[in-house]
Order: C-alpha cells, then sequence, then structure tokens
C-alpha cells in the first residue's frame, strides 16, 4: 500500500473517533476523552506525515511494526473501537474509549522513537510557531 494511501487512511480513521464520541450525551468522562482525542490524533496524524513516502517500510528491528504498519493497526483498530464506543453501554464503553486513547499513545510513541532514529524530530518535541 502507497504510504499516501496509509497516511489517508490513518487521518480518516482519527479524525472519526472524536466525532463518533459527540453524539453522545455530555458528561465530564466523554468530554475529557474528546479532549484527549483530538491532540492525540492530531499528534498521531502530524508524526505519519513526517515521515517520507520511501520510509514507511522502516523499522527499526525486525520483530517491530514498519511505519506503514503502525499506520495500517491505527486505522483498522480505529474501525472496532469506534464502532464498540458508538454501541455499547457504560461504564464498558469507558473502559473502550481509555484503552483507544492509551493505545494512541503508544503508538505515537512508536513515532516519535522511530523519527528520531531516522533524525527527524518527534511533532511534540518541535518548538511551536510562534
Amino acid at each position: 500500500m502507497p504510504a499516501r494511501i496509509y497516511s489517508a487512511a490513518l487521518a480518516a480513521a482519527l479524525a472519526v473517533l472524536p466525532r463518533v464520541t459527540t453524539a453522545q450525551q455530555s458528561n465530564p468522562v466523554a468530554d475529557a476523552f474528546r479532549d484527549y482525542a483530538s491532540q492525540s490524533a492530531k499528534n498521531l496524524m502530524a508524526a505519519a506525515e513526517e515521515f517520507p513516502a520511501d520510509k514507511f517500510s522502516y523499522k527499526p528491528t525486525a520483530p517491530q511494526m514498519s511505519v506503514g504498519e503502525i499506520a495500517v493497526h491505527l486505522a483498522k483498530g480505529n474501525d472496532y473501537l469506534c464502532g464498540t464506543i458508538g454501541g455499547m453501554k457504560a461504564p464498558t464503553r469507558a473502559a473502550v474509549m481509555t484503552l483507544t486513547t492509551g493505545d494512541w499513545a503508544d503508538h505515537y510513541s512508536q513515532y516519535a522513537n522511530y523519527l528520531r532514529l531516522n533524525g527527524m524530530m518527534p511533532p511534540t518535541a518541535k518548538k511551536p510557531a510562534m
């Protein structure tokens, strides 16, 4: 799968999740999730877009996921997790929401490490534009 398709699939999957939860009644857990999901999605998309297309097969060691495999994993996982969040009743839904953002944090740390191993800075390590 070409790098542009990986990035597009990841961006689409991550962009949908905060909207899925918007349909739910407002409550502190859902509000906190939406805020965290929005920031996590932004970081993940920026990290994926930081990699040049010819580096989507990069992985630090053979057993680790490649950059492209992380993007596909996130897109497929979001299909399942978004459906679960939209269709389950609390409190199980809250557990899946927490799992989702935790999974995103794990994969963002992979991207951040892979970027650094390739001489690039992860988005959260860059100084904000003034």
